[in-house]
């Protein structure tokens, strides 16, 4: 069977210049070359959130018969070869989930003014087994650069996966379970419908890969002040 994927995202009514600027040019490449993108499935987050949005189109994906399914977050920026990238670091048995290098944006503590410090972290994760028992995934902060590395999680902001994976997790969890969060056994808190995607694609034996040459930008609002500015001289 030839390539196909189905491209993904959820949306609140609305998108940002950055992603429809870059998917337009995926879109047009596509068209000029090898055409492996089928179509794409736009859901709309509405009173029923996030999860049942990602369900709602995991589902869809699955009633098709693409291969793989791309999923995109609506505040992104990419490349126009950043589907061939990757496709050529894809693979359905060995890296049937692969995702590009994005950064996340953490609150890190109260600014004193109604905002927060904020600081920016890489969307990929090593579990970490602490030595008092809360275990849990933590950002890759050292991640090696512009390679295909593997970790133990990654966001759904922008990753590639083969429709295998979903019929797996389907088969343990039942069809509908793919983005339902999970609790964290080691601290009883609940995991993001990302993280909780990926530990139930590891429990059944799924590997998952993040190439870190694959680059994007993330859209994200942050509180800046004079803490932020840095002057030539650094004064």
């Amino acid at each position: 069977m030839a390539t196909s994927v189905v491209a993904a995202w959820v949306h609140p009514t609305q998108v940002d210049a950055s992603f429809m600027h870059s998917m337009l040019h995926v879109i047009g490449a596509e068209m000029l070359g090898p055409q492996r993108l089928m179509q794409w499935i736009p859901t709309r987050c509405g009173s029923n959130g996030l999860i049942a949005a990602r369900n709602e189109t995991a589902a869809a994906f699955l009633a098709g018969d693409a291969e793989w399914l791309w999923w995109v977050d609506t505040d992104m920026g990419f490349e126009a070869n950043a589907l061939d990238q990757l496709l050529a670091s894809a693979d359905p048995t060995s890296r049937p989930v692969v995702g590009g290098l994005c950064f996340a944006q953490m609150e890190r503590e109260p600014d004193g003014m109604g905002g927060f410090r904020t600081e920016v972290v890489p969307a990929l994760y090593q579990w970490h087994e602490a030595s008092d028992g809360r275990s849990g995934f933590v950002a890759w902060r050292e991640y090696p650069r512009d390679t295909l590395a593997e970790v133990a999680a990654t966001g759904s902001a922008f990753v590639l996966i083969h429709r295998s994976v979903f019929e797996r997790v389907a088969e343990k969890f039942g069809a509908g379970s793919w983005y339902e969060r999970m609790v964290n056994p080691a601290t009883g808190q609940l995991l993001g419908e990302d993280l909780s995607f990926c530990a139930r694609a590891r429990m059944v034996g799924v590997p998952i890969h993040v190439h870190t040459g694959i680059k994007t930008t993330h859209r994200k609002p942050r509180w800046v002040g004079e803490e932020d500015y840095e002057r030539p001289d650094g004064s």
